[in-house]
């Protein structure tokens, strides 16, 4: 038997189906969008730029690629040093790998091909790739999962009695500078409902402030005996508020911390008794420092994403400048003293990396 369907109701079927499930925009002929383009920075052998104008959604469909080149001074041509082919990745900045010579002075551009054939080509802007200071050392591999244990990115490293320490979430294990070889110390060094664990180690005594994500979520100081990680006692911070904890030293009298209030962005210095926790004083951060480290008593701070990224020596008051070393390392994640040299784990390479700083 031939079922036959109503012409309207067609109709409402064909329209709701049309509404659930459109019918993906087409590719124009529209080839109007130039990729113009400002520098947001350069060093360590990158650029990084930024579009004047983010295209429209239609500018997007029609785009086949956007490609990054750059002319050597003294050479007549240019090389395209990347192509990407999604272009949201781009949207809010794009950084380059490290393929620019140091030392060198270039000229810089996107160029924007479309799925039609025509190619446009952005302003060109002239950049100077300085060269790196300060040297590195020796690098240690990023651990790599055994037997079940796996790494992710690390959460603070310190060093004790000559030994390097790094905490990966929860788990604390030793690194041997010599040979590269760990141990996993604990697997559970604090409860595993704190996150964004950071380390540092007063005489014989590890102490790690976290964030408790359970109740109100308040920082917790956890002091460890590093002889046998038995834990000692425990203090929360901040009750009734959820901040974070950016890194964490101290001075052999004072835990220094740069702390995040959960209502705001900026950075807090903060000051707490080594003994108890009890905080003694809050400042704002100095700007764009996020990495704190204690050498033969100095005060160090460090910038994490600088292109001119170096490692400043302040007053531990005012925090004006006394000295300051670039570092070779780009991007810097967590910054150590073992007691002879500074070491970074390197973000990019995903290495512990011993540095040498130039003047010092």
């Amino acid at each position: 038997m031939k079922t036959t369907i109503p012409f309207i109701a067609m109709c409402l079927i064909i329209t709701g189906c049309t509404e659930r499930h459109p019918v993906s925009p087409l590719v124009t002929d529209d080839v109007s969008w130039i990729p113009n383009m400002s520098i947001i920075g350069n060093g360590y052998q990158r650029v990084e730029m930024l579009l004047d104008e983010v295209p429209s959604d239609q500018i997007i469909r029609n785009l086949k690629a956007l490609t990054i080149e750059a002319q050597k001074l003294g050479e007549t041509q240019y090389t395209v040093t990347d192509s990407l082919f999604v272009l949201r990745f781009v949207l809010s900045g794009y950084t380059s790998s490290p393929v620019l010579e140091e030392g060198a002075d270039y000229l810089v551009r996107f160029s924007a091909e479309y799925r039609s054939g025509v190619v446009k080509k952005g302003n060109a802007v002239s950049i100077h790739s300085p060269e790196i200071k300060g040297k590195v050392l020796k690098q240690i591999d990023h651990p790599q999962p055994v037997s079940g244990v796996s790494f992710g990115g690390p959460s603070d490293f310190a060093f004790w009695q000559g030994k390097m320490f790094v905490l990966y979430w929860t788990t604390l294990i030793q690194i041997d500078t010599s040979t590269g070889n760990w141990t996993v110390v604990s697997n559970s060094i604090v409860d595993d409902s704190h996150d964004r664990l950071q380390m540092t180690f007063v005489n014989d005594t590890l102490v790690i402030v976290s964030h408790n994500i359970a109740g109100d979520g308040p920082m917790t100081i956890s002091w460890i005996n590093a002889t046998n990680m038995v834990l000692i006692k425990e203090a929360d911070i901040y009750p009734g508020e959820r901040p974070f904890i950016s890194d964490l030293s101290n001075d052999g009298s004072e835990l220094l911390m740069f702390v995040q209030h959960s209502a705001s962005i900026a950075l807090r210095f903060l000051r707490a008794d080594i003994e108890t926790g009890s905080i003694i004083s809050e400042v704002p951060a100095p700007s764009g420092m996020h990495q704190i480290a204690v050498s033969n008593g100095n005060l160090w701070l460090a910038n994490s994403y600088s292109y001119d990224n170096r490692i400043r020596r302040v007053d531990p008051i005012t925090f004006s400048v006394a000295e300051e070393h670039q570092n070779p390392v780009f991007i810097m994640y967590e910054l150590a003293w073992d007691g002879t040299h500074f070491w970074a784990f390197d973000y990019e390479m995903q290495t512990y990396s011993k540095l040498q700083l130039e003047g010092l």
